[in-house]
C-alpha cells in the first residue's frame, strides 16, 4: 500500500486535532502503547487515544489495532465503513464520534475525535475501495 497517500489525506485535513496524529508526530508515551504489536514489516500511520474515555486505536499498512487489548482487523478483510450516528441523526454531523467497520468477520466500532469523523472516514473508505486485493 503506498502509505505516502494516507498519510498526505490526513494531513490536509488535521490542523485542530488535538487526540489523533500522524505515527511520525506522535507522543512517545502513545507510540510505546502500540509498539511492541506491530510487526517488523508493517507501518503505523495514524494513532488516535482520548485518555479521557480510555478510547484507543491505531491504523497500519496492514491492520487497525482497537482498544487497549489490542484487537485488531486486517485491511485486506475490511468491507465496508459507516456512520449509523449521522444517519440516525443529520444534525449531528459535526460531533459524531462513532464509525463502525466491517469486516469479513466481524462488526467493530472506533472513537473518533469530534470534527474528525469525516478525515478518518474518507481514509477507511479510499483503503477499501483501493487496496481490496492488497497483500
Amino acid at each position: 500500500m503506498k502509505t505516502s497517500i494516507i498519510k498526505a489525506k490526513f494531513k490536509r485535513n488535521s490542523q485542530e486535532l488535538k487526540h489523533t496524529f500522524l505515527w511520525e508526530i506522535a507522543p512517545q508515551d502513545l507510540k510505546l502503547k502500540v509498539k511492541d504489536k506491530i510487526d517488523i514489516d508493517e507501518e503505523p500511520l495514524i494513532i488516535f487515544d482520548d485518555k479521557t474515555d480510555n478510547k484507543f486505536w491505531c491504523l497500519t499498512n496492514k491492520r487497525i489495532f482497537i482498544s487497549d487489548k489490542f484487537d485488531y482487523i486486517y485491511i485486506n478483510d475490511l468491507r465496508k465503513v459507516d456512520i449509523l450516528d449521522i444517519k440516525k441523526n443529520p444534525n449531528n454531523k459535526i460531533n459524531s464520534i462513532e464509525l463502525v467497520l466491517y469486516s469479513d468477520l466481524e462488526i467493530s466500532k472506533i472513537i473518533v475525535e469530534k470534527k474528525s469523523w469525516h478525515i478518518i472516514y474518507n481514509i477507511l473508505k479510499f483503503i477499501i475501495e483501493n487496496y481490496k486485493s492488497y497483500k
